[in-house]
């Protein structure tokens, strides 16, 4: 798993993630962020409270992802991306 950071300002962290196919990442909290995938993937996302949602996402299509709590899994194909929180 690698998160690079790209960029990190008053405004914004701009973050490169890779995660390798079919790995799991423990529960984190993330900031207000867009995410705009580089490859194409599939993900599945936890929420402490027991909700699941599996995301697809499509290379170059920007997307928000809202600030919280969350465990992050990968699919077949792992995940590029770049990850822009907002400060």
């Amino acid at each position: 798993m690698h998160f690079k950071v790209e960029l990190d300002n008053p405004r914004v962290r701009v973050l490169h993630v890779r995660v390798p196919p079919n790995t799991k990442v423990e529960v984190h909290d993330l900031d207000d962020a867009v995410v705009v995938p580089l490859t194409d993937y599939e993900s599945t996302l936890k929420r402490p409270n027991g909700e699941k949602s599996t995301l697809e996402r499509k290379t170059g299509k920007a997307a928000w992802v809202p600030a919280g709590a969350r465990d992050f899994e990968s699919g077949a194909h792992g995940v590029d991306a770049l990850l822009i929180e907002i400060k």
